[in-house]
């Protein structure tokens, strides 16, 4: 008699269920399909020949079925929340570049109705510095207020992942923290060239001009 470690039987997405053992020739009728398991270091394309002969050499009429490797099967199992989350993945990349190409197009047409103020504010003294912090200060209004609804949604909306998730939970804070802090870079991205663009106005130009 003897403990093993557990075994994944169910999937990796269910827990590990009890399981008892009992050797072949003692489990008589109990047994169904048998499975057979095979370490090796070498290529299992290789071995399966042998594999197969060894095996009719016991017993001539006992079938072969799905000889696989222990990876083909991993993958299988996870086939469809796979599948899932690439799908997943490419609509998050694409509604992450269609805010990153809106925000781009806020901030330009803000920093465009703005070119008077920002030539008077340099004209009085204002640093280009200043006004380059000013403009990403702003743009950092917005994309907060966009994060924080956006976090709310997550937290609501994350409990339909679970399914598709192992051995992390849907409200992973190391996850969170590091998309909080991918969006923001993005958002920055974003906001610099309108913010670099306003601190180079020429205030001369924009008063002549007005």
């Amino acid at each position: 008699m003897g403990i093993v470690a557990d075994i994944e039987t169910g999937g990796l997405a269910s827990p590990p269920e009890s399981v008892i053992y009992f050797p072949y020739l003692q489990a008589g009728t109990m047994t169904g399909d048998v499975g057979l398991l095979l370490r090796t270091a070498l290529n299992p394309a290789y071995i399966e020949p042998e594999l197969r002969k060894q095996i009719a050499r016991l017993d001539l009429q006992q079938p072969i079925t799905d000889i696989q490797t222990m990876d083909q099967r991993l993958d299988e199992s996870v086939a469809k929340p796979r599948l899932a989350t690439v799908l997943l993945a490419c609509f998050a990349s694409l509604g992450v570049l269609l805010a990153t190409v809106g925000l781009y197009g806020v901030m330009s047409l803000l920093v465009r109705g703005r070119f008077r103020e920002i030539g008077i504010r340099l004209a009085i003294g204002a640093e280009p510095r200043h006004v380059l912090r000013m403009v990403l200060m702003q743009s950092m209004q917005i994309v907060a207020i966009g994060i924080t609804t956006g976090f709310c949604c997550a937290l609501f909306l994350t409990r339909f992942l679970k399914s598709m998730l192992y051995s992390v939970t849907a409200t992973d804070p190391l996850t969170m923290g590091g998309v909080v802090g991918f969006l923001v870079l993005i958002a920055l991205a974003a906001s610099y060239l309108p913010a670099r663009r306003a601190s180079r106005v020429d205030p001369a130009m924009t008063l002549r001009a007005e």
